[in-house]
């Protein structure tokens, strides 16, 4: 029965706003149960019913599940950052982005993610710069001999560098962003060319890359900018309803 005259619906959307709430206070602490069921009925004063599809809704946005039997409770998860990034893509292909687009939101955010990188950089940072660059000459190498993963790692630079920019909602957007440009805007004039592209797309994350270790942030933001001005004009190349 609906409280306070609320809908069962919009009740379990505010006891599932109130426990994600709770879960943020505590500071996210993965694996730590936070309350049984019977806890959670006393604190909210509502229905099973409607607790059940509050819990629903908190597992569904992974803030937290339910774990039933002997000692179990509500425990906290971590949230799952490729579902979103799959509810952010799923809304931009509703909203029509297109490749230009993309590639315009991607510049504004990664030169930003440079900044923060080159501020943030370590020894740890380093080696996990480098062996992006290693991945990417193993890949064409696999190309050249006629196999390789069509996709390959030629994006983790630009995904280690938002990482590194210790901005979690950059790192979040950039992630989303490049997935997107993997599964929508490569162009079929990449695909034809696979091999010399992903060798072009190596020289300018390695020069991205020594600018970085360098400590060189200015010229990392440029080289980055020629790099996405770069492939934002492969799109110009490939086939209208590519774009």
């Amino acid at each position: 029965m609906a409280q306070n005259g609320s809908s069962p619906t919009k009740l379990a959307e505010q006891v599932a706003a109130r426990i994600k709430d709770r879960v943020v206070e505590l500071g996210w602490p993965v694996g730590q149960m936070i309350a049984t069921e019977a806890e959670l009925l006393e604190t909210f004063g509502v229905s099973r019913a409607t607790l059940r599809e509050a819990i629903r809704l908190v597992e569904h946005h992974r803030v937290a599940e339910m774990r039933r039997g002997t000692g179990g409770g509500l425990v906290v998860t971590e949230p799952d950052v490729s579902s979103v990034s799959r509810a952010i893509n799923i809304y931009l292909e509703r909203a029509g982005v297109n490749d230009f687009q993309l590639f315009d939101a991607r510049l504004l955010l990664e030169m930003g993610a440079v900044d923060g990188a080159a501020a943030h950089l370590d020894e740890a940072g380093v080696d996990e710069l480098r062996r992006c660059l290693l991945a990417e000459q193993e890949h064409i190498r696999d190309l050249e001999n006629g196999g390789g993963d069509a996709r390959g790692p030629v994006h983790d630079v630009h995904l280690v560098i938002a990482k590194l920019s210790g901005n979690p909602a950059v790192t979040l957007f950039i992630e989303s962003l490049t997935e997107m440009t993997i599964t929508h805007a490569t162009s079929e004039f990449v695909d034809i060319r696979k091999i010399e592209a992903t060798r072009d797309l190596h020289h300018a994350h390695e020069r991205i890359v020594e600018a970085l270790i360098s400590g060189d942030a200015p010229l990392a933001k440029h080289r980055m900018l020629r790099h996405l001005t770069a492939m934002r004009s492969w799109i110009e190349l490939a086939p209208a309803d590519r774009r």
